[in-house]
Formats: structure tokens, C-alpha cells, sequence
């Protein structure tokens, strides 16, 4: 019992030992705290984005089957407004070309205008079959660039909003960072619009000289087409008009068109003098040869002979290549071969089978044959 107690007393000990000897786990580390969701820019906060690929289109509205406006390239500046799914609504600091009906404009100044009605649509194409990108109010002054029947192409006002797709549009900072550049950005895109729009309107008043110029050389052409064959018909007057309207042109198709109407007149005359020497010099020859008694060439001596053509491609002994590659001919009577034959002058080939009366004259290619050089030829019988 008592040695009992002991050996007991022992295992105690030892298990408290080995409990003091084994290190202790650190305490598990506390959560961390949560943290603040990041803080947002507003939804309705503009923005300044850089367009990050060429030939970006800018839109009418929010999607792709919206009118594409325009292109720009990688580094031009947008102000972003907002967005719509995929799409930025974006403000151009260069702007773009839309339509107004005609009735509700009132030209004010040379490519100056002003909306007369209220509500007026600004459509992005010269019909109104898609969907406007902007209500102007009365009053509203805009950049006429030209007349297009029924409607009038203007310059959109800088602070209509276009759409692009945010994939090619990367954030660079705020309006206020870039209030300067863009404001930089808009005058040099007015002054280019406004030069844009007085060459336009210098275009209109040179096009209604240029019609009047193209009628009155249309006019003086249809005389000068009709004439031009003429072979004594005095081209002076007809070359003065073109000159005067190639002057008054001073560049372009109308006078390219005179300048060319001009050298051509100066050709027809001298071809004119040309024919007039020629037929001098006609005239002069048959009065000299009427002067004259000259000999009778007697006739050359010419051979006839009778019989039926026939295409052959035996051929005695060939006098070259040509003999070889070409068809050949010959003149039979009685199933015998008269002679080879050839023309200048007919095709053979036409009086095959026929019984014909040849007139030329034969020479002696080789020992074995001869051959007929045929000058004229006529049909007998058209068959045997």
C-alpha cells in the first residue's frame, strides 16, 4: 500500500514537470478593424478625360446605333459630364456639324444665324428621321456653314453633349486642373470654325460667279462643237470669248476648261492653213500632170487556170517555217494538183469546195511543185 502511494507520487510529479517544459501557443491575433469604404467622386462631378485610340467615334446618344457625329484621335481632350452604361456623356471642347430646319433660322450676317422658333431640333443629319441631340431655344445664335435644301448646316454650340464609349477615354484629372488648356482648346476650335465658315460663305459668293461663268461658257462651247469640223469657219471671235471668260475664271475647272478651248482653236486654225496648203499643192500637182502625155504602162502578163480549192497540209519541199505553220491551198482539176495557191487579197478559206477561175501568176518554189500567187479569183459552181 504504502509503495503504492509512492509510484503514484512519482507519475504526479512527472506529468506536472513536462506541463512546466512545453511552450505555450501565442494568443491568436485580434480581427482587424473594418475600414471606411474609399471615398467616390460624385456621380455628377465633371471630369477631364484623354481619348486613348484613333478614329474614336463620337455619338448622338448613349449606344451604338446612335449617328456617329465625328472621329477623334488618342490625346484629345473631352469633358466628361456622365455616363450611361458603357457610354460617357462628354462635352467637346471642338465641337461639331448638325442640321436646323430652314424655317426656324434666320440668317442675321454672313454665316451668322439665328433660331426663331422655340424648341428648335438640332439633328445630327439633314433629315428628320433620327433622333435630335439638342433643343435650342429662340433666339439662339449659330455658325451657318451652308444650305442643304430644306435644312442648314450649322456648328453645334460648345455645351451640347455628345456621347463616347469609355473604353477609349482614360481619366486625367478635374475641369478645374484643365479649366485653362480646355478654354485654350475651344477658342482655337472657334477660331478654326469661324475661318471654316467664312470660307464657306466665300465659297457660296464665288459659286454664284462660277455658275454664271460655267453658263456663258457652256453657251460659247455648244457654238464652238459645232463649228470645230468646220474646215474655213474663222475661230476668232469663238477664241476671244473663251479668253475672256478663262480671265474672269482666274483658276479652276471653268478656266482649265477655256485655256484648253483657247490652244484647241489655235490648232483647228493652223490645221486650217495646212489643208489649204495641202489642197494648193493638190491642185498644182494635177494641173502640172494635166500638162502632161504620159506613156501607157502595158499590162503585166498575167496567167488563168481553172479548178477546185482545196485545203492541204502536204507540201512538196517548204521553202521556210512559215510554210510549215501556216494552212495551205491548192488548185485541183481532174484529181490532180494544178498548183499551190495563195492571196493577199482573199481568203482562201472562203472558196473551199467551189470550182473558181483564178487570175495571177504562178512561179516555181521548188522541182516539185509551183505555186500560184492569185490576184483575182471567181466562183464558178459551189460544188462538184
Amino acid at each position: 500500500m504504502r509503495s503504492s502511494l509512492f509510484l503514484f507520487a512519482l507519475v504526479l510529479v512527472g506529468a506536472v514537470a513536462a506541463a512546466q517544459e512545453t511552450p505555450k501557443s501565442p494568443p491568436a491575433a485580434p480581427p482587424p478593424a473594418a475600414q471606411p469604404p474609399a471615398a467616390e467622386a460624385p456621380a455628377d462631378e465633371a471630369w477631364v478625360g484623354e481619348v486613348t485610340g484613333n478614329d474614336v467615334n463620337v455619338r448622338a446618344g448613349a449606344g451604338e446605333d446612335y449617328r456617329v457625329l465625328k472621329r477623334i484621335d488618342k490625346g484629345h481632350k473631352l469633358v466628361v459630364l456622365g455616363h450611361e452604361g458603357e457610354f460617357l456623356k462628354v462635352r467637346d471642347p471642338s465641337t461639331f456639324e448638325a442640321f436646323v430646319a430652314k424655317t426656324f433660322l434666320k440668317v442675321v450676317a454672313p454665316g451668322e444665324g439665328e433660331v426663331t422658333g422655340d424648341r428648335v431640333n438640332l439633328r445630327p443629319t439633314a433629315s428628320m428621321k433620327l433622333y435630335p441631340v439638342a433643343v435650342l431655344e429662340k433666339g439662339s445664335k449659330l455658325q451657318v456653314v451652308a444650305e442643304d435644301g430644306e435644312w442648314v448646316r450649322v456648328i453645334a454650340p460648345s455645351e451640347v453633349p455628345v456621347w463616347v464609349h469609355q473604353q477609349f477615354v482614360k481619366r486625367i484629372g478635374t475641369e478645374a486642373e484643365f479649366a485653362a488648356e480646355l478654354k485654350g482648346l475651344e477658342d482655337a476650335a472657334r477660331a478654326v470654325k469661324r475661318a471654316m465658315v467664312k470660307r464657306a460663305v466665300e465659297e457660296r459668293e464665288a459659286g454664284q460667279v462660277r455658275t454664271e461663268l460655267d453658263q456663258r461658257f457652256q453657251e460659247t462651247d455648244r457654238l464652238y462643237q459645232a463649228r470645230k469640223d468646220s474646215a474655213d469657219y474663222d475661230f476668232t471671235e469663238l477664241r476671244g470669248s473663251f479668253a475672256k471668260i478663262g480671265e474672269e475664271a482666274k483658276e479652276g475647272r471653268i478656266k482649265d476648261l477655256c485655256d484648253l478651248r483657247v490652244a484647241s482653236i489655235d490648232l483647228l486654225r493652223k490645221d486650217q492653213e495646212m489643208r489649204k496648203k495641202i489642197a494648193q499643192i493638190d491642185e498644182d500637182h494635177r494641173k502640172k500632170l494635166a500638162s502632161q502625155v504620159l506613156p501607157v504602162a502595158a499590162p503585166p502578163t498575167e496567167e488563168l487556170a481553172q479548178g477546185w480549192i482545196e485545203k492541204t497540209t502536204q507540201l512538196g519541199t517548204f521553202k521556210s517555217m512559215k510554210d510549215v505553220l501556216r494552212d495551205h491551198y491548192r488548185l485541183v482539176k481532174g484529181g490532180r494538183t494544178l498548183f499551190y495557191v495563195e492571196s493577199d487579197r482573199y481568203q482562201l478559206e472562203d472558196f473551199l469546195g467551189k470550182h473558181v477561175a483564178i487570175t495571177g501568176k504562178s512561179e516555181d518554189r521548188q522541182l516539185d511543185f509551183r505555186l500560184f500567187k492569185v490576184r483575182k479569183i471567181e466562183i464558178l459552181s459551189q460544188g462538184p
